[in-house]
């Protein structure tokens, strides 16, 4: 084996052999002259070690001496010559034995580059090399290397070798984007190859060699390969950093709500089965691999049966009334990438965030005790800074608390559009007993947005033993924009389906439900699919291929289902936010709202009459909204970035993450001063988690809600 050192560095001094002569300057000018010739055709020749050379070229990198360390006395040298690239050793072991020779070789560097030795050649298993010498940097420009050479010898023999060394330039390798790459290898010898990984889920972006553009390498499985290395190299890439992910609140059950995680038989089909609510192995939830606690409630006959159950016993569906996902407290920020320009979230590929394909939403989660973090929601360069607590998770306890709410650990969020039947809900003790939260039923559509609030209030003030939740404790309601956005954030971050690694660059963004008949769950099996596209269920886990994911869970908001689904597309839902009009007496008929709207008693667009039959609830159930040109819904002249209180709408979705994938967005105006959220299932690529458009309130065939609850 041959063996070399990276560390060792080398150099030369070159002696060309000459005899002085003293008796005539003309004769000793002429010897000047013959000498050089003589150096020049010689750099290849053989030189005594003994000898002593005056004159050689110095232009390259060279072999300038060989000197034995040690001879045993059993051993006689026979010669031991060096030239410019060659060393001649012969010798004799007269006894039957092992013994060794260690000589010292010179390296002088002469060039302007790094220099190497790329390889030795006429050596056998006896020659020993100093330990990784050959194939990395040797010596550098004006350098001066030494380094053993031993050759070992079992038996009386008698062996020659000439030993050819071959210097080769030495190419320096940049890495960017890779984070801590002091370990990488730094220089490869020229012809040489390249090597190396790049770590877990890294990526190359571009590869320069002597500043062009170079595309003759591979990278798979992590390693980056180029086998013939000509000039120095230039990566670029990516590699994420890695960070210890926070650790969320658990959740908080209400009533008889029964935690459930599922369990996949195959890729279509599965069952839901009761969890470990201490979530003790991680079955019930696990954020940091993007899995989400999710909680039902089970209709009034099956509630004790199922409260005797072990932990994985499997929950029939038609037990099931509703279906809740947990939304964690947390605090978020949304970084720049180019200087302050555009806030589009944090690089986590090769490809720059864009609006069209944002990036990630920085996301920790928070103790229920923390106080909120009113930072800039924002931040430039590698520290993550500016964080921001959502009002959505500060939910006041009761109405007289609106100015001082009470901080929630976090909130339920209903897993689909609400499902099943209602009748025209006008004030909070309607019979909701037939309304559901389930997948693979029409989601309930054609109400106003007073008959939705009323019948998300009814489920716990009326109906509570329906569906098993304390009437007295918690706070179940129509999902408000603020608990929309925090829905939508915490699917941007690593937390959610952007930190899913089955699907890359544009199928990060939640998958349409397509479906024409608002069928809950159902998934387009891409973020635009249309309406004639396949429709896959919930559960469909078949594999899309090609970063695509799955075929199902693509449609929620994790990328596997364990989130929440009909975020994009199904039926538009209203959200509890509506337009403030702008000249009303201050808290008197919060939201103009014209004839015939939404329901709720407020101004008629022009503020010359009060219409609606109904007094908008605590402020606490709704967002309000102000516009600099509330007679427009252009986004740059309704301004919504000043929109909460002459600010930022901060954690809404609104401004912030305006039209991120290509989604559609607009702001409320007087004649249209609600909210609808997700966009339909026909919306195509306009439809999505940050879906804003604004209507007047009143029923459609396309629109649906969204229940929230505060434990």
């Amino acid at each position: 084996m041959i063996y070399l050192d990276k560390n060792i560095i080398g150099g030369k001094k070159v002696f060309a052999k000459m005899e002085k002569y003293n008796k005539y300057i003309l004769i000793l000018i002429a010897v000047i002259v013959i000498g050089m010739s003589i150096g020049y055709s010689a750099l290849n020749s053989d030189l005594k070690i003994s000898g002593e050379v005056n004159y050689r070229p110095q232009e390259d990198v060279r072999v300038t001496n060989f000197t034995a360390n040690s001879k045993p006395d059993n051993v006689t040298i026979e010669y031991s010559d060096y030239s410019k690239n060659q060393v001649k050793l012969g010798y004799t072991n007269t006894l039957e034995q092992a013994t060794s020779i260690t000589y010292t070789v010179e390296i002088t560097n002469y060039s302007t580059v790094n220099m190497g030795i790329l390889e030795i050649y006429d050596t056998d298993e006896n020659v020993e090399v100093q330990e990784n010498m050959i194939g990395t940097k040797l010596v550098g420009s004006g350098g001066i290397k030494e380094f053993t050479i031993t050759f070992n010898s079992t038996q009386a023999e008698t062996k020659t070798y000439l030993l050819t060394f071959e210097f080769v330039p030495i190419y320096t390798v940049t890495y960017n984007g890779l984070g801590n790459t002091d370990d990488y290898v730094q220089e490869v010898l020229e012809g040489g190859q390249l090597k190396q990984n790049l770590g877990k889920d890294s990526e190359v972006c571009s590869v320069t060699m002597d500043g062009r553009n170079y595309t003759d390498y591979t990278f798979s499985n992590e390693t980056i390969i180029i086998d013939n290395v000509l000039e120095d190299i230039v990566i670029n890439g990516y590699a994420p950093t890695v960070e210890e992910p926070t650790t969320p609140n658990p959740p908080e059950l209400n009533g008889d709500m029964v935690p459930v995680y599922y369990y996949k038989i195959n890729d279509k089909n599965g069952e839901w089965r009761k969890a470990d609510e201490n979530n003790l192995n991680n079955s019930w939830y696990n954020y940091a691999n993007q899995e989400w606690a999710n909680a039902v409630t089970i209709i009034a006959d099956r509630r004790e049966e199922v409260k005797k159950y072990e932990v994985n016993t499997p929950i029939d569906m038609d037990y099931i009334n509703t279906m809740w996902v947990w939304i964690p407290r947390y605090s978020y920020t949304i970084k720049s990438e180019n200087g302050g320009t555009n806030y589009y979230g944090k690089k986590t590929s090769c490809t720059m965030p864009t609006q069209k394909l944002p990036g990630e939403v920085d996301v920790k989660f928070i103790s229920k005790e923390d106080e909120r973090e009113t930072g800039s929601a924002r931040y430039i360069g590698d520290e993550v800074s500016g964080w921001y607590t959502n009002e959505a998770f500060d939910f006041p306890e009761t109405d007289e608390e609106v100015n001082t709410p009470t901080k929630r650990g976090g909130i339920w969020v209903s897993k689909f559009e609400p499902t099943g039947t209602v009748s025209s809900c006008t004030n909070t003790s309607c019979d909701v007993s037939s309304v559901t939260v389930k997948p693979g039923i029409a989601s309930i559509r054609s109400k106003k947005v007073s008959n939705f609030y009323f019948m998300s209030r009814s489920m716990q003030e009326n109906n509570a033993s329906t569906y098993g939740f304390d009437e007295n404790n918690g706070d179940l309601h129509m999902m408000k924009n603020d608990e929309w956005g925090a829905v939508a954030y915490l699917s941007q971050s690593r937390y959610g389906k952007y930190g899913n690694s089955e699907y890359t660059g544009a199928n990060k963004e939640v998958y349409i439900n397509n479906d024409s008949n608002y069928i809950t769950g159902h998934s387009g099996g891409s973020p635009s699919a249309s309406s004639s596209a396949i429709s896959y269920v919930y559960n469909d886990m078949t594999n899309l291929e090609s970063g695509k994911g799955q075929a199902g869970p693509g449609a929620s908001t994790t990328g596997n289902i364990t989130g929440i689904y009909d975020m994009s597309g199904g039926a538009y839902e209203y959200v509890m936010g509506v337009l403030e009009y702008d000249a009303q007496e201050e808290d008197e008929h919060s939201g103009q709202i014209v004839a015939g709207s939404s329901g709720f008693r407020g101004l008629n667009s022009s503020g010359s009459s009060t219409t609606g039959s109904y007094d908008l609830p605590n402020e606490k159930y709704y967002n309000k909204y102000k516009s600099a040109n509330p007679t427009s819904s252009t986004w740059s002249s309704a301004k919504p970035e000043s929109a909460c209180n002459g600010g930022v709408c901060y954690g809404h979705a609104l401004s912030e993450t305006s039209s991120w994938y290509g989604d559609y967005a607009t702001f409320v105006i007087r004649s249209y001063p609600w909210f609808l959220r997700g966009g339909s299932y026909s919306d195509a690529a306009g439809a999505g988690v940050f879906h804003v458009y604004d209507n007047s309130g009143i029923s459609y065939s396309d629109v649906s809600c969204r229940l929230a609850f505060a434990p």
